[in-house]
């Protein structure tokens, strides 16, 4: 079938039946943007934090990356690398890192290509299930930085509680599981369709 010809379900419902649906999407698309932006955050500052040196000449406590180490922050390959810095360290398997770049083309495919997610029938909608890949990759990452990095400087964080560093090891998944539950509770509110493009 061509372009032409396509049944336009999505834009019919959306124009049409007026169930919430597009402004869903709307913001499902944002809060993609948003939990992308907080994951290479989270996969960037804590390396920079790792391989800096600390001075406090200024008054001021600042983070200054070693030389050896400021490939891993230019150039057009820092975020793979970085990717394997992680794998190196065994917090990232090989599938989540795949799994990562995967996230990040999608990504880009919402960014550049929104009209196309929102009105093309062979188009797959934007899943909170993507969402919560990304939150789930955050937790593990900020988790272990807490428990491995964290914990050496400050060893009283081994005795709190597990709810008490579910809690504390991360204001990124707070922030994202908070907004998600939102979204959710208004996703179940919406009527459900079957796919068009499957």
């Amino acid at each position: 079938m061509s372009d032409s010809e396509e049944p336009l379900n999505k834009l019919r419902r959306f124009l049409l039946d007026d169930d919430g649906c597009l402004e869903q999407q709307i913001q499902l698309a944002g809060l993609y943007l948003l939990a992308w932006e907080m994951l290479q955050t989270a996969i960037r500052e804590h390396l920079e934090t790792f391989f800096s040196d600390i001075s406090s000449e200024s008054g001021q406590i600042e983070f200054k990356v070693q030389e050896k180490y400021t490939h891993l922050f230019s150039g057009t390959k820092q975020f793979e690398m970085q990717l394997a810095q992680w794998k190196e360290w065994e917090v990232l398997s090989d599938e989540e890192t795949d799994l990562i770049q995967e996230l990040r083309k999608y990504r880009n495919e919402i960014a550049h290509r929104i009209t196309r997610i929102l009105i093309n029938d062979h188009t797959p909608m934007i899943e909170i299930g993507h969402i919560e890949a990304i939150l789930s990759l955050i937790h593990k990452i900020d988790h272990w930085w807490l428990e491995n990095f964290e914990a050496a400087i400050n060893p009283h964080i081994l005795t709190i509680s597990e709810q008490g560093l579910a809690e504390a090891y991360s204001w990124r998944v707070g922030f994202l599981s908070q907004v998600v539950n939102k979204v959710n509770k208004s996703r179940n509110a919406i009527p459900q369709t079957k796919d068009s493009s499957q």
